[in-house]
């Protein structure tokens, strides 16, 4: 677990899988999380997709608040960041990072970024960072364009 200023990032656990699909079924967020159709998302779409997605990352976390507290009096989850080597021989790592509507454009984006950016050079001694990022989404922009 990691601590920044406002958030705690937490490893992923069995019953997270329910607030990923609850971000990748939110019609604001899923036009910017996946190049698909925007539909309904399930089991299927967990074990295919998600899964396998946190199964590969090198770094993968859910990022929960320190002040708000969830129904199991945790920290609330607002979403995920995740540091995947694509060509570890060359320490690249690919960035990702998916926060619910309602945690959007306060900060908390860039917190996180900057602490998995940070802790991939740091950690991982990455010599790049890279990532993508669909037309359209000023908001992610900003927050790529900070760091």
């Amino acid at each position: 677990m990691f601590e920044t200023e406002r958030l705690i990032l937490r490893g992923f656990r069995d019953s997270d899988m329910d607030y990923l699909l609850k971000l990748w079924n939110n019609p604001v967020t899923q036009r910017f999380l996946y190049n698909d159709y925007i539909a309904p998302k399930g089991e299927k779409f967990a074990k295919e997709v998600i899964k396998p997605g946190i199964e590969k990352a090198t770094l993968h976390v859910m990022i929960t608040s320190k002040e708000k507290k969830g129904e199991n009096g945790e920290g609330e989850v607002m979403g995920y960041a995740a540091l995947v080597m694509l060509f570890p021989k060359n320490r690249e790592g690919y960035l990702e990072i998916g926060l619910l509507p309602e945690w959007q454009s306060k900060g908390y984006g860039t917190e996180a970024m900057r602490f998995i950016v940070d802790h991939g050079f740091r950690e991982f001694q990455l010599h790049r960072a890279t990532l993508g990022v669909l037309e359209g989404n000023a908001a992610a922009r900003a927050v790529y364009s900070k760091m």
